[in-house]
């Protein structure tokens, strides 16, 4: 990847299945992931990696996504991929939004363009 590090992204997914074969798919494309299995422990995994980007699915147990964006109030930017189509809930405007299922590779140049803003704007 010429030298550049790794985009760091924090996937936020509580299927299993799902989670394990987006997270191969990530690191495959050239991504460093670490995951969360619900909003609550991505309040909490968030706050100590530090990540460059979050991928974030909506509906999940324990603390779904719409309640993870009204509590996180750091920079990272936020792509949203859920089967939930109604957009309009959301508690803001995310970077971006995927309804599934999408590929990562389709999702990729996206979390690389958030990372890259996010480090532009950190730059600034």
């Amino acid at each position: 990847m010429s030298g550049e590090r790794q985009v760091r992204v924090l996937l936020v997914e509580d299927d299993r299945a799902a989670r394990h074969a987006c997270t191969l798919a990530l690191r495959h494309l050239g991504f460093e992931v670490e995951t969360a299995v619900d909003g609550a422990e991505a309040l909490e995994v968030v706050e100590l990696l530090e990540p460059d980007v979050i991928l974030l699915d909506l509906i999940m147990p324990t603390m779904d996504g719409f309640t993870f964006m009204r509590l996180y109030d750091g920079d990272v930017p936020i792509v949203v991929t859920s089967g939930w189509t109604d957009f309009e809930d959301l508690p803001y405007e995310p970077y971006a939004k995927f309804i599934k299922p999408t590929g990562m590779s389709e999702i990729a140049p996206t979390l690389r363009e958030a990372a890259k803003s996010r480090r532009e704007q950190e730059n600034s």
